[in-house]
């Protein structure tokens, strides 16, 4: 590899590591509900705080059914940072094109609260019924 090779490539690292230091964007829920938790770790009430972030972003009225994982380690991107506890909640929702419209959110949290909420492919495991998110509609 000759000394352009080398340079880029140690060009590239440097951007990626300076990627990784972005700390993530941290959302708060609607009622500004604050859980204390160490940085990364799942707060004692992460459900609520779960709740609180999905039906900020969805309509309660569609929501047909919905399970939760156990906490579980997902790849969440450079600027998320990396490998991180996640849980998965999978809503099964009405749309006016299917009535069985699947959404599997991965959410990650942070200082005690909601760090990350995005859709996901991740392959969760350990999905139990999700009531406190029904009990909203």
């Amino acid at each position: 590899m000759g000394a352009h090779g080398v340079g880029a490539i140690c060009v590239l690292a440097a951007v990626l590591g300076s990627c990784a230091a972005v700390p993530a964007t941290t959302l708060e829920s609607p009622s500004g509900a604050v859980a204390r938790a160490d940085d990364g770790d799942i707060p004692p009430n992460y459900r609520d705080l779960i709740v609180q972030t999905i039906l900020a972003r969805t309509d309660v009225r569609t929501i047909r059914s919905a399970r939760i994982s156990q906490p579980t380690e997902l790849w969440m991107g450079v600027l998320a940072g990396g490998n991180r506890q996640a849980i998965c909640v999978e809503v099964i929702r009405e749309t006016p094109i299917t009535s069985n419209a699947r959404d599997v959110w991965a959410i990650t949290f942070k200082n005690g609260r909601v760090a990350t909420a995005d859709f996901s492919y991740a392959k969760c495991e350990g999905y139990s019924p999700f009531n406190e998110l029904l009990k909203q509609k």
